[in-house]
């Protein structure tokens, strides 16, 4: 039986992921000024309410934890100011925890040698994680087999709040804008991630992303900076060692859920580009260049029964493969809008097998420090689902 313990801010971050959160007039209106916008280069998650030119990036609770922004008008969640003036998070009118956003970067408004602005190439992810999508375009709904759960092909529409960021970054701007942001903040920056869409050669897009990669470690060779990567495994399993090389700390190969015929179903670009079996035969491929713990499998939580997931956590995990779930959102225009998120139930038992993995294996989330807004996956690894 699921109960909200208001103490435990892992607690609510899991019920603003189902339940979403509604923001007050008074708070939206410092969104772009105090705080950073959500500038999602591949999807959106919430509907921008009228009046207002943006949404939050990410909210922050106590003790660190990152939490991604789900509008929803009916939710029971509130963020508004109390009558001290003070940012607080409330739930059917009882005020809760204090809250914030994540601060807007001093580099966001950079310009970069292309004569763009750096926020077109390099976001801030919560406090602590540098993201840099480097393909903001995806060969799978190009062919109409996208991902039925992603909104990449709508975003790039005339409407989608991903049209101002660059639809493909080079190595020579990833490695500007990595410049750019360590000269403002470097104290916030502890991670780079990188993601991008598919690519219609799954060996040269490998290769092109590896060449990123490799550009932007001359940059941080001077720092302790780990570099994560969520991709598309090559056709030519030995390219991994190159981006190994190259400067990448952890890898990630996303299959989303781990029943076969699921996959095919919810993922037909996937399985018809690569395969199920082949993603299975990457990601133990994987685990003898990065070494255990050092490659993830992402699901989608709450498109499959708990039974299956439980199996592909442990499944992966005895070959030293990290899962990690990111909780299901219904993005606008995507083939799943109407669908509902997961029940916290759902999700609450599904951080507790989770949490026994990483025990068991002796994993470390991708982001100790900070985490990530979407998933739950280093609250589980700093105990609070124990």
């Amino acid at each position: 039986m699921f109960k909200i313990d208001f103490s435990n801010p892992a607690i609510i971050k899991l019920c603003l992921l189902c339940d979403g959160v509604r923001i007050a007039p008074s708070v939206l209106k410092e969104i772009g000024i105090l705080y950073a916008e959500d500038r999602f280069r591949y999807h959106r998650v919430s509907k921008i309410p009228m009046g207002f030119k943006y949404v939050p990036s990410e909210l922050i609770l106590p003790k660190d934890i990152v939490s991604a922004v789900y509008i929803e008008e009916k939710s029971p969640w509130l963020i508004k100011k109390n009558q001290k003036g003070e940012v607080r998070l409330f739930y059917k009118d009882k005020e809760i925890c204090p809250t914030s956003f994540t601060k807007r970067p001093n580099f966001y408004d950079k310009k970069l040698s292309n004569n763009t602005l750096c926020k077109q190439t390099a976001v801030m992810y919560g406090n602590y994680v540098l993201g840099i999508f480097i393909m903001g375009w995806c060969y799978f709904p190009a062919k109409n087999v996208g991902c039925k759960f992603c909104s990449i092909g709508s975003n790039w529409s005339k409407q989608g709040l991903g049209t101002q960021n660059l639809k493909f970054v080079t190595p020579q701007i990833a490695q500007e804008a990595v410049a750019t942001a360590l000269s403002t903040d470097k104290k916030r920056i502890k991670y780079i991630m990188y993601s991008s869409g598919s690519f219609p050669d799954n060996n040269k897009g490998f290769q092109i992303q590896t060449d990123v990669v490799r550009a932007v470690k001359k940059e941080i060779q001077n720092f302790s900076i780990p570099q994560h990567f969520t991709i598309m495994p090559p056709d030519t399993f030995s390219l991994m060692k190159d981006i190994k090389d190259a400067g990448l700390t952890t890898i990630a190969f996303d299959i989303e859920v781990f029943d076969k015929d699921t996959f095919g179903e919810l993922c037909p670009g996937k399985e018809k580009y690569y395969g199920y079996d082949k993603f299975i035969d990457a990601l133990e491929y994987a685990i003898s260049i990065f070494g255990w713990g050092n490659v993830h499998c992402g699901y989608v939580a709450g498109l499959e029964k708990l039974e299956m997931m439980f199996k592909g956590f442990h499944s992966l995990g005895k070959k030293g493969i990290v899962s990690d779930a990111n909780i299901f959102h219904p993005d606008p225009q995507s083939g799943f809008e109407n669908k509902p998120r997961p029940s916290k139930e759902y999700v609450f038992e599904m951080v507790k097998e989770q949490a026994k993995t990483y025990k068991k294996y002796k994993f470390v989330s991708i982001f100790p420090i900070g985490g990530r807004r979407g998933s739950l996956d280093t609250e589980v690894y700093k105990g609070y689902f124990n």
